[in-house]
C-alpha cells in the first residue's frame, strides 16, 4: 500500500519541493491517508481471518488464524 501511494504521490511532492510548508502538509496528509487505508484493510483481514484461512488453505491451517489476526493488528501499532 505504501509503495503505491509513494509512486502516485511522487510527482505531486516533486512539484511542491520548493514550498516547504505545503510539502510538509502534503506529507502529513499522505501519511494519514496511508495509515487509514492500511488500518481498514488490516482490521478487515483480521476480522475475516477464520473464513479466509478455511477457504484458501483448508481446515488443517485453522490453528494459524490467531497468528494472522495478531500480525494484522500488530501492524497498526507500527
Amino acid at each position: 500500500i505504501t509503495s503505491i501511494f509513494s509512486t502516485v504521490s511522487f510527482p505531486i511532492m516533486s512539484a511542491l519541493q520548493d514550498d516547504e510548508k505545503r510539502l510538509h502538509s502534503a506529507v502529513v496528509r499522505l501519511n494519514c491517508l496511508t495509515f487509514f487505508v492500511s488500518a481498514i484493510i488490516m482490521i478487515f483481514l483480521a476480522a475475516l481471518a477464520n473464513p479466509l484461512i478455511k477457504i484458501l488453505l483448508g481446515q488443517k491451517w485453522i490453528e494459524s488464524v490467531w497468528m494472522l489476526q495478531l500480525m494484522c493488528l500488530s501492524t497498526l501499532t507500527m
